[in-house]
């Protein structure tokens, strides 16, 4: 038997960071006398295949929708030297790749000045954050409020089979100088969350329909409580915010699941379930493996911590529960051995882990509860599927 799975990775930094060109938002303003121009602008994360960026699928909400964003200064004592909001922002749409919308109406803020920038070039560092409701009641001025105290207060709420109203995201940003004397900060904004999207189809004499109608959904090993926002949080719901991570949903019929089209729709932080056991290391101080032949035996995965749809479906009369994970898992007779550290993270990323700000888009083909030509580990029978990871928004 064999698992056939296509997995599409997209690399978001590839994106986030690449050539970013001016919009008529964020072209140059007319420099003061005297002085110099500061520019603060945003956009979400640009649009590709892997990003959850649609809207709300002609439903009231709108997954890009930007109410409020928080802008963080720290300086080099990683103290905030500043902290600006703007609320009631009208954004909405899905952003071009080179298309940002100025904070602050006219991009220019009394509160941190192009001089002061200027300045602080190489001491100051610079944080926004959207649509973090946990962010309203905090004062800078009444403490020394660090980076570390602003982790703690990113917590923004998640409902793992409810519309999202409004994603938490952030992001960083270095100053550019942009001719003359202007000096710009541009802030790619990444959702905290995980879109999970799954179909359910059958061979028939046609071709394929959706069977998705019969079906009862249960997700596995999602995370609610908490936010992965910040860069380090991709290792997020390890060790100690294991605690964290809900083992099971209640199950939910097609009467009662969130959906698109003719796909069920869920919700998480990511979450991670590389590692055979917390007590058994698999990685050497330097990222590569203890036993550089243990990827050819071992699948790496904690089954008890991987996310996962529980699906039942009724198959000419046979009743089965599909275990279908949202990430591809690795063929354990993989005889690829010595992985350099940076491959290592790469095979982390793609295949024991759901990550921040991807859609997670799955379309299971039942075969039949007889046919074992294709299998993708059935959770209590054998069970037979073609999980296809990709395709299009």
């Amino acid at each position: 038997m064999k698992t056939k799975a296509i997995h599409i990775l997209m690399l978001l930094a590839a994106i986030s960071f690449g050539c970013i060109a001016c919009s008529d938002e964020t072209a140059p303003q007319p420099v003061p006398d005297g002085g110099g121009q500061l520019r603060i602008a945003y956009k979400i994360a640009g649009v590709s295949m892997s990003r959850a960026t649609e809207d709300g699928w002609n439903y009231e909400w709108n997954e890009n929708e930007i109410d409020r964003i928080d802008l963080f200064v720290f300086d080099e004592n990683n103290k905030c030297v500043h902290h600006i909001v703007e609320e009631n922002i009208d954004v909405t749409d899905a952003q071009q790749e080179d298309s940002y919308t100025n904070f602050k109406k006219n991009g220019t803020l009394t509160e941190l000045t192009y001089e002061e920038v200027e300045e602080n070039w190489d001491n100051y560092s610079y944080y926004m954050v959207a649509n973090c409701s946990s962010l309203k009641d905090i004062n800078i001025n009444e403490t020394d409020f660090t980076f570390d105290d602003l982790k703690e207060k990113l917590t923004p709420d998640l409902v793992f089979n409810q519309p999202q109203t409004s994603f938490a995201m952030d992001g960083t940003a270095e100053p550019t100088r942009e001719g003359g004397k202007e000096i710009a900060l541009r802030f790619t904004l990444s959702r905290a969350a995980v879109k999970i999207r799954l179909s359910v189809v059958k061979e028939n004499e046609n071709g394929e329909e959706s069977i998705i109608e019969g079906c009862t959904f249960r997700l596995c090993n999602y995370v609610l409580d908490g936010t992965s926002v910040l860069e380090t949080g991709e290792n997020y719901c390890e060790g100690e915010a294991s605690s964290r991570r809900v083992q099971n949903s209640e199950t939910l019929s097609w009467g009662n699941v969130l959906k698109y089209r003719n796909k069920a729709v869920f919700y998480s932080y990511p979450n991670d379930w590389f590692g055979r056991d917390d007590d058994v290391p698999l990685l050497k101080a330097d990222g590569t493996f203890v036993d550089e032949d243990i990827y050819a035996k071992d699948d790496l995965i904690v089954e008890d911590k991987q996310t996962c749809i529980v699906l039942t479906a009724t198959i000419d009369g046979v009743t089965t529960e599909y275990k279908v994970p949202i990430n591809q898992q690795i063929d354990k007779n993989n005889d690829k051995v010595s992985f350099t550290a940076d491959e290592i993270t790469d095979l982390r990323n793609s295949y024991y882990r759901i990550r921040r700000n991807h859609i997670y888009d799955i379309t299971t083909k039942l075969i039949g509860p007889e046919s074992m030509e294709i299998e993708v580990n059935a959770w209590n029978e054998k069970g037979n599927m073609d999980v296809i990871f990709g395709g299009n928004n």
